[in-house]
């Protein structure tokens, strides 16, 4: 499996998901399935990464989620903010930058990442030029 642990956080991956527990409280804050559809877990790792302190990127086959810590109640639980699918089948997920265009709030800031990926099989050869690329998601709060 993958294990990424930032600050309180830490995260780890198995066949079935990527599970979340803060561990200064020593509570669980979430389970993110596997995308349903995506490729076999032994064919593909999961890649896993905070991208600050409460965000965490997941790569899994050929789909990125973000997801974001957020307080309910009195708990902390975590949601997925983004996802998208992409052409390659992905084997590295890292942050690449972040820009808050207001400054003000929440609202209105651009995550940018990076993806090491290779083609996935059932591209045409032509597609196949290699992976990689970076992507921008912009949070809604």
């Amino acid at each position: 499996g993958t294990v990424s642990w930032h600050n309180n956080y830490i995260a780890w991956a198995n066949d079935f998901g990527v599970k979340a527990i803060n561990a200064a409280s020593r509570t669980p804050i979430a389970f993110v399935a596997q995308p349903n559809d995506a490729m076999d877990s032994k064919s593909c790792r999961c890649s896993i990464v905070w991208y600050d302190a409460t965000t965490m990127l997941i790569g899994w086959g050929d789909c990125v989620q973000m997801c974001k810590i957020q307080q309910s109640g009195k708990k902390e639980v975590m949601k997925i903010t983004h996802a998208f699918r992409t052409d390659y089948t992905i084997c590295g997920i890292a942050p690449f930058s972040y820009k808050d265009r207001d400054n003000k709030s929440s609202r209105g800031k651009t995550f940018t990442i990076s993806i090491l990926a290779f083609p996935s099989k059932d591209e045409d050869d032509e597609d196949k030029q290699g992976g990689g690329g970076a992507s921008s998601a912009k949070e809604d709060g």
